[in-house]
């Protein structure tokens, strides 16, 4: 009777680390998520900074209201970065920027290649 409530118990231990090691893992999905969305926000703030110069009275305002946000929650992001210590955010924002200033390129150059080609022929 005792091997069988052994067993019983040992049964319960491994469904209980199977679910702590599951709670683990979503907790560390989660915590990506989050740290994905923060540096997206970084990302926005710092593209629409470009961006505000370029663009519309009407296009301005709109920007400007919603640089205005992105610079307040990037505040609190960079001090909450500070207190803790970690780089995750900012790691996964200097990854994205380069990504997105890379993406950028080369649409410029496609463009360019695009119109060069289209010369060419028209010179033809």
């Amino acid at each position: 009777m005792h091997n069988k409530s052994n067993r019983a118990s040992k049964v319960r231990t491994k469904k209980t680390r199977k679910m702590k090691q599951k709670s683990e893992r979503e907790q560390l999905i989660t915590n990506l998520d989050i740290n994905l969305a923060l540096a997206l926000v970084k990302c926005l703030s710092e593209h629409l900074h470009t961006m505000q110069w370029t663009h519309s009275q009407m296009v301005k305002l709109k920007f400007n209201k919603l640089l205005k946000v992105a610079k307040q929650y990037e505040k609190e992001i960079d001090k909450s970065m500070h207190t803790t210590n970690d780089d995750t955010i900012e790691n996964i924002y200097d990854a994205l920027m380069d990504s997105i200033l890379e993406a950028k390129q080369i649409s410029i150059e496609e463009y360019d290649n695009k119109k060069n080609d289209s010369n060419n022929k028209s010179n033809s």
